[in-house]
């Protein structure tokens, strides 16, 4: 698909919001709020609470002038880990028999995803063999090998064939013109109290890479003359 994937786990615990993002040219990034009150992130992720949901949403780009396609599928959370859940996910809303191992160590992460095709059904043994396998790798050796030489280690009596590989790097979507428009749409009267707040700034910073947006008194007046102008209101009403 050429759009984008994110994932995202929600709950009332320790952990409020876990948020990663993919695009189709393999841009990454991600974000993830604590509450403070709550105490330290648990390592089993039931401990989150009852109304913890994993949600996974996919977005293709828009056609013509209309909005952006986005399909969007939820689950609770009733699994110990990330990679457990996402299986129950794919159980549970795709119908579609999924093994998923995750591991990281601070610095790398690494994942391998074995999954049912629809109408793969030429073997029906197959995919129970190659889970199998798959249950044979652990988290150490699928963060210390290439991808290549563990898809080879588990699978290479079943002659599996490697499609292409694409490189993956941090890539953050937001830029002047998307906070200009945030703030166009907030209206001139929020986004003035903002720069009284701000001591005649107003500033508005990214959660994903940081980075800072400022307008003053001046730079706001001109950004909603530039949108009045653009988007002139009707003389009277029709």
């Amino acid at each position: 698909m050429d759009g984008r994937l994110s994932v995202q786990l929600r709950s009332p615990g320790a952990i409020g919001t876990l948020f990663a993002e993919c695009t189709a040219s393999g841009g990454l990034r991600g974000i993830v709020r604590l509450r403070e009150d709550a105490g330290a992130p648990p390592q089993d992720l039931r401990a989150l609470g009852e109304g913890a949901l994993l949600a996974i949403t996919i977005e293709n780009p828009a056609l013509g002038d209309a909005e952006p396609m986005r399909y969007q599928g939820l689950v609770s959370l009733q699994a110990s880990r990330l990679d457990a859940a996402f299986e129950g996910y794919f159980q549970q809303s795709e119908q579609l028999p999924t093994r998923l191992l995750l591991a990281c160590d601070g610095t790398r992460a690494a994942g391998l995803l074995l999954q049912k095709l629809p109408g793969a059904e030429g073997d029906e043994d197959g995919f129970r063999r190659a889970s199998a396998l798959f249950d044979t790798l652990g988290r150490e050796e699928l963060l210390a090998l290439p991808p290549a030489e563990v898809v080879h280690r588990l699978f290479h009596e079943e002659t599996p064939q490697l499609l292409g590989e694409k490189p993956l790097a941090f890539a953050c979507s937001c830029s002047r013109e998307r906070v200009e428009a945030m703030l166009v749409s907030l209206g001139s009267e929020e986004a003035d109290a903002a720069v009284a707040a701000g001591d005649g700034e107003a500033r508005v910073t990214c959660e994903f890479c940081g980075q800072d947006y400022r307008f003053d008194a001046a730079q706001m007046a001109t950004l909603f003359a530039q949108a009045a102008a653009a988007h002139p209101s009707p003389a009277a009403l029709q």
